[in-house]
């Protein structure tokens, strides 16, 4: 098994020839969002989908861990997109594909086995929740799994650190839609309670400035 920081170099090497503030993003997602963590919670083979991929770093990293995943990635920044190909492009990277469109309204793909919503869930209204999950359980094969890598409530200090954080990015970087709308567990696991799903939650917040957490929800 490959070593997590040799996985994390690869990628992180794979944006060296982007203007500098790009790349300090980059960095800055390594070092806020557990990455390694989640990367456990994906199938090592079959078709993976992440939705609203942004800059493509987790999905370049799942590349390298898995080389037998087929992974498809979508976001609506047509610019972010265009940069992702153009890396994958010039890395070779086979597995990989990128696709611009708006997940909640448009059709993604056909099937796959694993879906990923990598801090993308709380950036959509109650009413476009339901949608994506919806459709996700709809393109998901048997015994398929939805990760939703969402951020809790609690512990508090990193809720408000978190929120408002997502705010300025909105708002003053304009880098998100806009929208910040965090549910707490309860309210996840409520929303959740409505299909016929089960569901496990892992929290990853340890080490962490934010409350990240993990919801794995397979189909039943």
């Amino acid at each position: 098994m490959r070593k997590a920081a040799d996985l994390k170099k690869e990628t992180l090497s794979l944006f060296k020839l982007l203007p500098w503030q790009k790349r300090l993003y980059v960095v800055l997602r390594f070092l806020t969002c557990p990455f390694q963590e989640i990367a456990e919670f994906v199938p090592d083979s079959g078709t993976v989908l992440d939705l609203g991929s942004g800059m493509g770093i987790f999905s370049f990293y799942l590349s390298k861990k898995y080389p037998g995943l087929s992974i498809k990635s979508f976001d609506y920044n047509q610019s972010r997109i265009a940069v992702c190909t153009e890396i994958a492009l010039k890395n070779s990277i086979s597995n990989l594909s990128f696709s611009a469109g708006n997940i909640v309204s448009q059709d993604f793909a056909d099937s796959a086995d694993c879906i990923l919503l990598n801090d993308v869930f709380y950036q959509l209204s109650l009413a476009d929740k339901k949608k994506i999950i919806e459709k996700c359980l709809e393109k998901l094969n048997s015994n398929g799994y939805l990760i939703i890598k969402e951020v809790a409530k609690k512990p508090l200090i990193k809720y408000w650190f978190c929120y408002f954080q997502e705010v300025f990015v909105a708002k003053v970087l304009g880098l998100n839609q806009g929208l910040v709308n965090i549910l707490s567990v309860s309210e996840m696991l409520d929303l959740l309670g409505q299909y016929k799903v089960s569901v496990s939650v892992t929290l990853l917040d340890r080490g962490y400035f934010y409350p990240h957490i993990v919801y794995s929800i397979k189909k039943r």
